[in-house]
């Protein structure tokens, strides 16, 4: 057993030579191509391997790699679980399911996803894509341990795993609907022993300094947007990816929580620790934020929303996008109008068409001028802006022009909301294309809040599991049977726009 401290090699005497667990010499392949540990290496560790994954012999055989070859790539080209109009794409139904479940069962471990969303879950996503390519390859060893030196500096410790192994099975079997079986079960769970068991090396000892709930962020800049608003620009210490559309938890003083609308870009900071927030003078805490001189801090959480612009994969985008807002919420579409614009026209050729409502279009003209990051209104061929007191089904027959096809994003008061929703059906919008954007700065967002879904999805780990996450692979470990159906319900995530 490994003494305290983090061990960055393996090495021992093994029949007069020295043995590294940096590359292939700890992998073993059977006759028929099963890949397996030598079993020096399995001994040293095993006690290491947080149950229900530390088998005695964890092994990989060339038609289970198959099966999960296979079953991925039926995840994300979309299983008989995956439902477009719920899920959008079946990327992210994998993946928002994942994190939905993971933060449900261990909310302590939201603190190591400060960025978007999205962003880990296309990372997430990666890393099993190139797991499953690399399984059966020369490179397996030294890219599972590189993975799991990438998650030191995140403070994620060898306890972590399980939960993380735990969630990603129930997720997994979630979203492969009717493809599910007892043999695909025990391919995904013996395939991620294996790959803990490679990690020991790198994970086993003591826990890495833990990454804490947040972190602390500097007002480096505060500039009048309006007579009540403002942009106030933050940095940090910490490499955040976000998209046009998400915003940032805070912590302000009296233990008070808060969402602001991020109106700034990540790719005009090299170092991505800058973000540009929009705050209105509204509320107690919002009027202290707008009060602070350069210097102050504040608590910086994680990147959240539940509507945003994927800008780097414009296939995703709607192609004909309509924004309809009263008064401020038009801060984030103007936000979301220059992302769309950013893509280039090459690469993203839909329209947008933006109705603004207010009492007055000279209060929501200091927003278009600037609230863009050039400082000036955005001028785009593809993008109009038009002004309204109120939203009707007229007004939008009369400027959308591709109303039936068009993805609605409405952001006011509820009862503007209400409203505007009513004259895009009645206009002869779709109802399944209605988004809304809310502004409440106290709301918490889907991946906030225990979701039901993920909670069911969460309960129904006993089916492999049992009540006490011991595995029902295998009992103690000392056998490879396969798994009990189980006969849990596949449960999918609640809807996450963006």
């Amino acid at each position: 057993m490994p003494a305290n401290g983090r061990m960055a090699h393996f090495t021992v005497d093994n029949m007069g030579g020295a043995l590294s667990s940096r590359g292939s010499e700890v992998i073993t392949v059977a006759d028929d191509g099963t890949t397996g540990l030598i079993p020096v290496f399995l001994k040293y560790f095993r006690d290491e391997v947080p149950p229900p994954f530390n088998l005695s012999h964890p092994s990989v055989s060339p038609t289970q790699v198959a099966i999960i070859q296979a079953n991925w790539h039926g995840i994300t080209q979309g299983t008989s679980a995956f439902d477009p109009a719920k899920h959008l794409t079946p990327t992210k139904f994998f993946y928002n399911t994942f994190y939905q479940t993971l933060f449900t069962t261990s909310p302590a471990l939201r603190s190591i996803f400060r960025s978007s969303m999205t962003t880990q879950g296309k990372t997430l996503a990666g890393t099993l894509r190139t797991l499953v390519t690399i399984a059966n390859g020369g490179k397996f060893v030294e890219t599972v341990q590189a993975i799991a030196e990438r998650h030191l500096g995140l403070g994620i410790a060898k306890q972590h795993y399980k939960d993380f192994g735990v969630v990603l099975l129930s997720t997994l079997e979630a979203v492969s609907g009717d493809s599910w079986s007892r043999g695909v079960k025990e391919a995904y769970f013996n395939a991620y022993a294996l790959c803990l068991y490679v990690m020991m090396p790198i994970i086993a000892g003591d826990d890495p300094v833990p990454m804490p709930e947040s972190l602390s962020a500097t007002i480096t800049q505060s500039d009048a947007l309006s007579p009540t608003a403002k942009r106030i620009t933050l940095t940090f210490d910490y490499a955040l990816k976000y998209y046009p559309g998400d915003a940032v938890w805070l912590g302000l003083p009296g233990d008070d929580r808060r969402h602001f609308v991020i109106i700034s870009f990540p790719d005009d900071d090299a170092d991505e620790n800058v973000l540009s927030i929009f705050v209105d003078d509204s509320c107690p805490s919002s009027h202290w934020l707008c009060t602070q001189s350069p210097g102050a801090t504040v608590q910086l959480f994680w990147i959240e929303s539940d509507v945003r612009f994927e800008t780097d994969t414009p296939e995703v985008l709607p192609q004909h996008v309509v924004f309809v807002s009263y008064g401020i919420g038009c801060i984030p579409f103007i936000t979301m109008v220059e992302g769309l614009s950013r893509i280039g026209d090459d690469r993203w050729q839909g329209s947008v068409v933006t109705l603004q409502c207010g009492p007055s279009p000279h209060e929501l003209e200091p927003y278009n001028e600037r609230v863009p990051t050039t400082g000036k209104r955005i001028a785009w061929e593809k993008s109009t802006v038009f002004f309204s007191h109120m939203v009707t089904a007229a007004k939008l027959k009369e400027i959308v022009p591709h109303l039936a096809l068009a993805e609605l994003y409405v952001s006011g008061p509820k009862s503007f909301v209400a409203t505007a929703k009513d004259a895009w059906v009645a206009a002869g919008g779709s109802p399944d294309r209605m988004n809304w954007y809310s502004l409440a700065a106290d709301r918490r967002f889907s991946m906030s809040d225990v979701s039901l879904s993920a909670l069911k999805l969460a309960e129904s780990r006993a089916n492999l599991f049992g009540d006490k996450g011991e595995s029902t692979i295998g009992g103690d470990g000392d056998d490879q049977t396969e798994p009990d159906g189980g006969g849990g319900e596949s449960i999918g995530p609640v809807l996450l726009l963006g």
